[in-house]
């Protein structure tokens, strides 16, 4: 973790691990979230859902069916613990949960974390962003004026224990391969383009997930940002072990199954000083809207890979003003 220019933390990590890929039983399960740093007990909102998330997930069903129920799970506690107590009153959280099965990766998420794929020198964001910037930018290709007049960082969809706005989910699992990471991240992240995610991680290549978490984490913070947001990544790694014959799962329908040799979760804070707000007005051309619960179901298709690292780490930054932010 890199703590930012904000005096409190309110990035949460967590993870499930496994010893197998069943996409039907255990598998390897890794959530943020990004508390909204305006609004009242944002550091509580994404602790609380994190833990909730983690303890409704469970350890039968598929995948997808799991990964909405638990985010149900999560949105009814942050009510639950509003209701109890005045002072969480308006706390939110954005959260983006992903899991790997020998089907491929799954994900779900709410607010602006970004997902993405690395995969033989090449970055891929898969979730949806669910602040104002892409609306943002799909005004300024007809209105630039219009555009100026909003905020990029306003999120359009927080859980805050009432109906979700908008859920971004994974359609089908997004098939893996020995080599790909995967990133997920608090939006602090954000404040390194794209390309320079890419560089980091490729230089950085031969190292083991935590010392390419540790990189992208001293990247964000050699930028310097005024208004650093909290930044938390976890890593996921797909590799293939040594001795391929002898470390392969049975064969089942002609599919290898892959075998978890290692999934090995890793936490660093450091200091160094960008901010996001979230308050959701709903403007311009959405993406995919599923409620709560309510995923599509997910097709079949290999994921020959037999080893997932997972490090996760987390960075402070100012994160999140959320006038609402996340």
């Amino acid at each position: 973790m890199l703590h930012g220019a904000r005096d409190t933390q309110e990035d949460e990590v967590g993870w499930i691990e496994a010893g197998t890929l069943d996409p039907q039983g255990e598998h390897p399960v890794a959530v943020v979230a990004d508390g909204m740093g305006g609004h009242a007990a944002g550091d509580e909102a994404s602790r609380i859902a994190v833990r909730e998330f983690l303890e409704a997930y469970g350890k039968q069903g598929a995948a997808s069916e799991r990964l909405g129920r638990a985010l149900d799970c999560a949105n009814r506690a942050l009510r639950e613990a509003t209701d109890q107590d005045a002072a969480f009153t308006g706390m939110g959280t954005t959260l983006l949960a992903v899991a790997v099965t020998a089907e491929g990766l799954h994900w779900i998420s709410v607010g602006d974390s970004p997902l993405y794929l690395y995969r033989d020198g090449l970055l891929e964001r898969l979730n949806a962003d669910h602040s104002m910037r892409p609306v943002i930018a799909k005004i300024r290709e007809e209105d630039p004026a219009l555009a100026a007049e909003y905020n990029p960082n306003e999120l359009r969809s927080v859980l805050m224990g009432s109906p979700i706005p908008k859920i971004d989910v994974s359609g089908q699992p997004r098939p893996l391969a020995p080599g790909d990471l995967v990133l997920a991240a608090t939006d602090g992240i954000e404040s390194l383009e794209d390309d320079e995610i890419l560089e980091t991680i490729s230089e950085h290549r031969g190292a083991d997930p935590a010392g390419i978490c540790e990189a992208l984490l001293r990247a964000v913070e050699a930028k310097q940002h005024p208004r650093q947001d909290n930044t938390t990544i976890a890593l996921l790694e797909l590799h293939r072990s040594a001795g391929d014959a002898e470390t392969r799962a049975p064969e089942e329908d002609g599919v290898w199954q892959p075998v978890l040799t290692e999934f090995v979760p890793v936490e660093e804070k450091s200091e160094g000083p960008l901010e996001t707000e979230a308050a959701a007005p709903a403007v311009g051309p959405e993406a995919e809207e599923f409620p709560a619960g309510s995923t599509t179901p997910t097709g079949e298709s290999e994921a020959a890979a037999e080893v997932v690292s997972v490090s996760g780490q987390e960075t402070e930054n100012d994160g999140n003003d959320q006038s609402g932010a996340a």
